[in-house]
């Protein structure tokens, strides 16, 4: 009789279990979802949820684990990939955080990506002087004035001249330089190209650099028409040194390159956006 008892007791836990294994809770005995976390009363024990710590590296090495069944998982990464170090599916992985798997393009994307994507980034112009600069036949550095902007730190003004722009190292970013013709030129053209002004090193990119070229319009007005030169870096583990490159045509005409942006025209600036 005892051992029927014992079976018949065995027999409603297991059955119990079952109808519970449904939903699991910690800190309550009646979770009501599949996982319910309850409030901990104990002030010896932290709040809140460790999720898996790994590092980009160590999740770039499972690249070929995560599939279709693992649409929605999710991992913090604590030591972020470098940008040239990525795959396909690690591309965004670059910067500490929550991330999650997003099966249908097969790429782990970071939670908080669509939040203000501004906050904790880096979007500077840098400024000429009014006054215009001079530009010659040959490649001519353009020389500007100060910086301005979110979190502009990691961008400085070398001190000699002012024509080379240092970068902080580990970081990406898009360069767009709109460029003014002076008002002191006589009908006239520049070519402008974005370059690097010390060889590359320490893992230092530049993943593409587009030509820029403006003229001289009817109104006699700074701006004038052209395309803008744009480029696009990784500034590797020492940091980038880059130049804005102007030159006028090769005939020697007077051409003067725009200051400052004003009330009254748009001058010449420089915009750098860390991706």
């Amino acid at each position: 009789m005892m051992k029927k008892n014992t079976f018949i007791h065995v027999l409603i836990m297991l059955i119990t279990w079952s109808i519970n294994a449904q939903k699991t809770g910690m800190n309550t005995r009646s979770p009501r979802v599949a996982l319910e976390i309850g409030n901990n009363l104990n002030i010896e024990i932290p709040d809140g949820l460790i999720i898996p710590k790994i590092s980009g590296a160590e999740l770039k090495s499972k690249d070929a684990i995560y599939q279709s069944s693992y649409d929605g998982i999710m991992v913090y990464v604590d030591f972020p990939l470098n940008v040239e170090d990525t795959t396909s599916k690690t591309e965004f992985v670059v910067e500490k955080g929550y991330y999650y798997y997003d099966a249908t393009k097969a790429k782990w994307y970071k939670i908080d990506r669509y939040l203000n994507v501004a906050a904790g980034k880096t979007i500077v112009q840098i400024k000429r002087s009014v006054t215009e600069q001079l530009i010659g036949t040959t490649d001519t550095p353009v020389v500007w004035s100060s910086i301005s902007g979110i979190n502009n730190e990691v961008v400085k003004l070398n001190d000699i001249d002012k024509a080379i722009i240092e970068l902080a190292p580990g970081k990406s970013f898009r360069i767009t330089a709109v460029v003014g013709i002076g008002t002191s030129s006589v009908a006239t053209y520049l070519r402008t190209k974005i370059a690097p002004s010390e060889p590359l090193i320490d893992g230092a990119k530049i993943y593409m650099s587009t030509l820029g070229v403006v003229e001289s319009n009817s109104l006699n007005e700074p701006k004038g028409a052209g395309t803008d030169p744009i480029c696009y870096v990784y500034t590797g583990n020492s940091g980038l040194k880059l130049s804005l490159m102007a030159r006028s045509p090769e005939d020697g005409r007077k051409t003067f390159i725009a200051g400052e942006v004003t009330t009254q025209n748009e001058g010449t600036f420089i915009l750098i956006e860390e991706l």
